[in-house]
């Protein structure tokens, strides 16, 4: 109120009424974002941050958006925020309020970085290939030991696994010999790690090779040694015949052997003496497949006699004894 006074003793008054409003806002302050880890052996990160705020007046409350646990007294507020964070971005927004409604914000965030590889482990094996095919397929039945058998394990999550030659649908054919498989694992944050193995295929079966099942006789008018032509001899493999070889025995007085190549088909035998003839055929893991089968060259003459020996003498039976 106030109080009007002129000269003389009459005055004049009147009353007012002085509002004082709060119209600033509480002070609020946010730490810079955060950048931290995970550990080697986890998913996550303990991460620990500090917001304050003050007010000209009252400030009521301090709060975020993550649990935290506010700290102070009516002017200034202090929230201290201590918890785990996942894999990524996390953000924070903070709001300070004071006792006549008034609000500030300020934001922030945490940015978890997983810096750890993935874990791999490769196994190879050794495959025994079949007779049957000239490759052997990987299968990962438990009924059988063949295959390889990658693993991957992370931190955070394996995103993906990936080996070359690829076998994703256990339809590769590994050839015989090693085949050198490497195998890459990714984590969701794009990490790498890399292992190998190898699988070796083994062919263990010999050639089938295809000899004569009997003895070959010729009779001829020729005294001294002839030409002879062989039958075609046949060697096949599950993979692959590399080489064929002869070895020709006669079976004279010495005894003398000739090693001579497997398409050998003309070959000179001496007459009156059998011989005996080897067929062997290799592979390219080095198996070997062996017939043989025997040739007998005589005189002519001898090709029309179809009588049989007779015996036209034997001794009448007599007694052996002793003399008492």
């Amino acid at each position: 109120s106030d109080t009007a006074v002129a000269p003389g003793p009459n005055t004049a008054s009147c009353t007012f009424r002085v509002n004082v409003s709060d119209i600033e806002r509480p002070a609020i302050t946010c730490p810079a974002p955060l950048n931290i880890t995970t550990p080697s052996n986890g998913n996550s990160a303990i991460g620990s941050l500090t917001v304050r705020a003050s007010d000209n007046y009252l400030i009521s409350s301090l709060s975020c958006n993550v649990s935290s646990t506010p700290t102070g007294n009516s002017t200034f507020l202090t929230a201290t925020i201590t918890t785990s964070f996942t894999v990524g971005t996390t953000p924070i927004t903070c709001t300070a309020r004071d006792v006549n409604g008034l609000t500030a914000t300020c934001s922030t965030s945490v940015l978890v970085r997983d810096v750890t590889p993935p874990v791999m482990q490769c196994s190879g094996t050794t495959l025994i290939m079949s007779a049957s095919s000239n490759t052997s397929t990987y299968s990962p039945s438990p009924t059988t030991t063949i295959g390889y058998a990658v693993t991957a394990t992370d931190n955070v999550a394996v995103a993906s696994t990936v080996c070359t030659p690829s076998n994703t649908n256990l339809t590769y054919k590994f050839p015989v010999g090693t085949t050198s498989v490497t195998c890459i694992a990714t984590d969701t944050s794009g990490r790498t790690s890399t292992c190998s193995l190898d699988i070796v295929v083994l062919d263990r079966t010999p050639p089938v090779v295809q000899c004569p099942t009997s003895t070959i006789a010729i009779g001829t008018n020729i005294t001294a040694n002839i030409n002879i032509t062989l039958p075609l001899l046949n060697a096949t493999d599950n993979v692959k015949v590399t080489s064929t070889t002869l070895n020709i025995t006669e079976n004279n007085l010495p005894a003398t052997t000739r090693a001579l190549p497997g398409t050998t088909r003309s070959v000179i035998i001496a007459q009156q003496w059998p011989a005996t003839v080897v067929f062997q055929a290799f592979d390219s893991s080095g198996n070997v497949g062996t017939c043989s089968f025997g040739i007998s060259v005589y005189p002519a003459s001898e090709a029309s006699d179809t009588t049989p020996p007779s015996i036209t003498h034997c001794p009448t039976p007599f007694l052996f004894g002793t003399i008492p």
